[in-house]
């Protein structure tokens, strides 16, 4: 009969009443919901039942016809400790779908969180949950439950929220974490982390929030991270690369040491704002790790200095857009021994590049063929990138290169065989970055649409000077015409005092 339950206690002000699609809400009914679970609170939405908190001893559902109380904007703990009590999911076994909404920063959910993980043992039937856990204490009795691996879509934050001023986390980047089947967000960490490495068992999204220990993500034993698809880090100061090669190893069956695949399934990494971050990969790792990684992205990390090694930028067959923004050490995107070097492509799958805040980049990809397929290149603030080879822009797909026109018109060309003639076809699609618009519309403006409006301007520019050589004809009869308006106002000023001080202050007008 119901499906979802929504408790939350903090927003309830904000809920609305509204009646179902049959357009009324029957005694029986609201008498079988308040049977079902014993709340201080009904509100019925859309058909879906959502519970909400209210102020006050023995409130009871609201008659048909009658108004119902108004929800307080907070709730007490004393009340919130009375609901621990009227609270029976055992009477809630076919519930699908349960989300429970609170302030992080409310006190009372760390004691009451046991509570409502005692009672769901009873929903079996559970598909869907929102929780959040304010300590990894409760992480642990909360994977204990039966109904966690069965669940197919899963909002879980651990750890307690710190007090942001500003958050330096994009929004459209932590709407796209949430919009996986099974996230999981680990905020304010420190020490061992087993219990995490449990829950990524079954997590489709991670997002590392400020941990403050963690050195590399192979501490979670991202091997076991099978399912993993999207992972966001955030400010982790302490973490200094991705993966340990070195305890990526393990005996195989007959006890020697082999190298484990890892993240075989992950598809997008995000690393912001990390302080001693140095590089994606310490040691070696086997093809199958990150082959499936199609979106690199990595902002404000002062101590990185590149962004591959020889042997890992073969791994990457299925990257189709790398960013890079803000990072001032770095001073070639692929670093190696010229004796190490092959002609074979790399980066296969590559269509869009965005190199931005760069000041010691002085190589792309060090002559090597990439990106036969690449769409998009923008560079920006890269001062000391004063050369760029023919092979890492030689995609037949390729619409734009963007970037500042001062910095277009002093780039030299080299290709392998020692010349240095600018490709003609590049000409036309280079797509100058103006600082009267707004850089973020530009670096993500379509090029077929960049390219009307640079057209629309080329015509603009192109018909200014008709327009000045008209305003010049008009200069040459402008004189007559005025001294002519000029003589008619002041005949027409003789006839009537006030239509000739009106006269006077057109002629300064005119004028």
């Amino acid at each position: 009969m119901f499906t979802i339950l929504s408790f939350c206690p903090q927003n309830h002000h904000k809920y609305s009443c509204s009646l179902p699609s049959s357009g009324y809400i029957n005694d029986q009914l609201i008498k079988l919901c308040w049977q079902a679970i014993s709340i201080s609170g009904l509100i019925i939405h859309s058909e879906r039942l959502k519970y909400v908190s209210k102020e006050g001893k023995n409130n009871q559902p609201a008659a048909p016809g009658a108004s119902t109380p108004t929800p307080t904007s907070t709730s007490c703990p004393a009340q919130i400790s009375r609901l621990k009590k009227r609270l029976t999911f055992s009477k809630l076994t076919r519930l699908k779908e349960l989300s429970i909404d609170v302030n992080p920063d409310d006190q009372w959910w760390d004691e009451e969180a046991n509570a409502i993980l005692d009672g769901m043992f009873w929903l079996t039937n559970l598909k869907t949950l929102n929780l959040y856990l304010p300590t990894v204490e409760l992480l642990k009795r909360f994977l204990q439950l039966k109904i966690y691996p069965a669940l197919s879509h899963l909002k879980l934050t651990v750890g307690h929220h710190d007090q942001r001023i500003i958050s330096r986390l994009p929004e459209k980047l932590e709407e796209k974490f949430k919009n996986f089947d099974k996230c999981l967000k680990y905020k304010n960490g420190k020490g061992e982390t087993i219990e995490i490495t449990e829950a990524l068992k079954h997590s489709s999204a991670f997002f590392l929030d400020r941990h403050w220990t963690v050195t590399n993500l192979s501490e979670f034993q991202i091997h076991e991270m099978k399912q993993l698809k999207f992972c966001l880090l955030l400010e982790c100061n302490e973490m200094q690369t991705i993966i340990n090669g070195a305890d990526e190893k393990d005996n195989d069956e007959y006890g020697s040491k082999g190298d484990k695949p890892v993240l075989t399934s992950l598809e997008h990494l995000h690393i912001l704002y990390m302080k001693n971050f140095k590089s994606i990969l310490e040691g070696r790792i086997v093809s199958s790790s990150l082959s499936r990684l199609k979106t690199l992205a990595i902002h404000t990390c002062p101590k990185l200095t590149t962004i591959f090694t020889l042997h890992l930028v073969r791994n990457f067959v299925n990257l189709e857009e790398l960013i890079v923004e803000d990072c001032p050490k770095i001073e070639r995107l692929i670093g190696f021994k010229s004796d190490l070097f092959e002609p074979n492509v790399v980066l296969l799958s590559l269509k869009k590049v965005s190199l931005l805040d760069l000041p010691e980049l002085i190589s792309m990809f060090s002559g090597l063929e990439i990106a036969p397929v690449l769409e998009i290149m923008t560079i920006y603030n890269c001062p000391k990138l004063k050369k760029l080879y023919t092979s890492e822009v030689s995609s037949k797909n390729l619409k734009a290169i963007k970037g500042e026109k001062e910095w277009w018109g002093e780039l030299k060309w080299h290709n392998l065989w020692g010349s240095r003639v600018q490709p003609d076809h590049l000409v036309s699609i280079f797509v100058p970055l103006r600082w009267d618009r707004d850089l973020m519309a530009q670096l993500t403006e379509d090029p077929a649409a960049e390219s009307s409006v640079l057209e629309n301007e080329d015509a603009f520019d192109g018909t200014e000077s008709s327009v000045l050589e008209n305003e010049d004809a008009f200069d040459g009869t402008e004189s007559s015409h005025f001294w002519k308006m000029k003589i008619f106002l002041v005949e027409y000023s003789l006839q009537t005092w006030t239509m000739s001080m009106e006269a006077v202050n057109l002629e300064l007008l005119l004028i």
